[in-house]
């Protein structure tokens, strides 16, 4: 896994778009946005079908990366977790079930500062994957879709700007 590992955004039953989550300030006449960690996850329904989603902590694996293209240090919380899928996987069930209808979305945020030693004002790339083993995901024309698992790539974000 690297900074350039290719995305794999759709499977043609779902959809993943992930976002950064931008604070706002104003002072001086100036409004300056800053970014604090935090990213918003979007799983669009994209068939014609109704899809059920299983949401829980277990269910995204992240990478990342500052602009020089070196791992981000782990937080003490980010080691435990990386620990504990080392002695073997770590299965958690799902906090929450969500049944998407076609066309429908289900957004999450996720603060990255929980797991990653991220400092405001620094240039990152953030790679997100997204998993649901347990749901059946069904093509239009009937067969099991074997990508179960959609990524994407953030690259360049937490540069602050200034309006």
């Amino acid at each position: 896994l690297t900074a350039s590992t290719p995305d794999s955004p759709s499977n043609g039953v779902l959809e993943l778009n992930v976002k950064q989550i931008m604070a706002t300030s104003q002072g001086r006449g100036r409004v300056s946005e800053a970014w604090t960690g935090g990213i918003e996850i979007t799983v669009k329904n994209v068939s014609q079908r109704p899809v059920r989603l299983g949401e829980g902590p277990m269910t995204y694996e992240l990478a990342v990366w500052d602009a020089s293209g070196s791992p981000v240090p782990k937080t003490r919380y980010g080691q435990q977790i990386d620990q504990a899928q080392r002695n073997g996987p770590t299965r958690m069930p799902a906090t929450a079930s969500v049944e998407l209808l076609p066309g429908q979305e289900y957004t999450c945020q996720l603060g990255l500062r929980t797991f990653f030693a991220i400092q405001p004002g620094q240039d990152y790339t953030v790679w997100l994957k997204r998993w649901d083993r347990s749901m059946a995901l069904i093509d239009e024309s009937g067969h099991r879709v074997a990508l179960r698992e959609l990524s994407r790539t953030l690259k360049g974000i937490g540069r602050p700007s200034v309006r």
